[in-house]
């Protein structure tokens, strides 16, 4: 099942919100929230998560910039790359000791 989130506010208003949905509304608005000193703006938050530079840029304004030292993020637009982009923001989870169950690029612990 895949949700999409509403791309305007005309959108929002003339669909029911399921709470996925609405789950999927409030996390968008406080990356962007986190995000704004960047000029970052999510608008489909599944599709702008996955190639990591989000993720990045949330961790390291959360972080106070310590992102550098987990690895330096790939501009390229395989999917490889991508992952290995996740794999440094996950790096960085273990270390501050953030525990994830059933989330990440790999399936071993």
């Amino acid at each position: 099942m895949s949700i999409r989130s509403p791309t305007s506010k005309i959108e929002c208003m003339d669909a029911p919100m399921t709470e996925d949905l609405a789950q999927v509304e409030i996390i968008r608005n406080w990356c962007n929230n986190v995000l704004s000193p960047r000029g970052i703006v999510v608008t489909e938050l599944f599709e702008d998560l996955k190639d990591g530079f989000v993720l990045y840029s949330i961790c390291e304004i959360l972080g106070k910039g310590k992102m550098r030292q987990y690895g330096k993020l790939s501009t390229g637009k395989m999917r490889i790359m991508k992952i290995a982009n996740q794999n440094v923001v996950f790096k960085f989870f273990k270390e501050m000791g953030v525990r994830l169950s059933f989330v990440g690029t790999s399936t071993s612990s």
